[in-house]
Formats: structure tokens, C-alpha cells, sequence
């Protein structure tokens, strides 16, 4: 059961930063690609993880945790 979690966990890690590749590509038209509005459409339900980790953590660190959690 620990090995099936870990590869779920790094199977959306790799979806995530395979989309964040894609909406920098997208977004600024690099290799040729047009740019558009739907360049993120796929970080909403694959980011969609993350956001719900944060609610393990007391209500008050949760702006904190939105800062840092843009920031990386």
C-alpha cells in the first residue's frame, strides 16, 4: 500500500510539472507554439492535490502556506 501511494504521488508530480511545461510553452508562444487563453487548463485538476494538502494544517497558517506554495 506505501509503494501504490508514493507512485500515485509521483505520477501527479510528474503530470503537474509536465502541464507547468505546457502553460509556459502556451502562454508565452515559445517553439513556435500560439499562445492562448486554455494554456493552464490542466494545472486546475492536477494542482487540484496540493491545494486539499493544505487542510491538515490549522486554518491560521493557510495564508502562509498560499504564499510559499506560490511561490514554488
Amino acid at each position: 500500500m506505501h509503494l501504490a501511494c508514493r507512485l500515485v504521488v509521483i505520477g501527479f508530480s510528474v503530470l503537474y510539472a509536465l502541464s507547468a511545461g505546457l502553460f509556459i510553452v502556451g502562454t508565452f508562444g515559445l517553439f513556435g507554439s500560439p499562445s492562448g487563453p486554455l494554456a493552464g487548463v490542466f494545472l486546475v485538476p492536477l494542482g487540484l492535490p496540493w491545494n486539499r494538502m493544505f487542510d491538515v494544517f490549522p486554518e491560521p497558517l493557510w495564508p502562509m502556506l498560499a504564499i510559499l506554495y506560490q511561490l514554488a
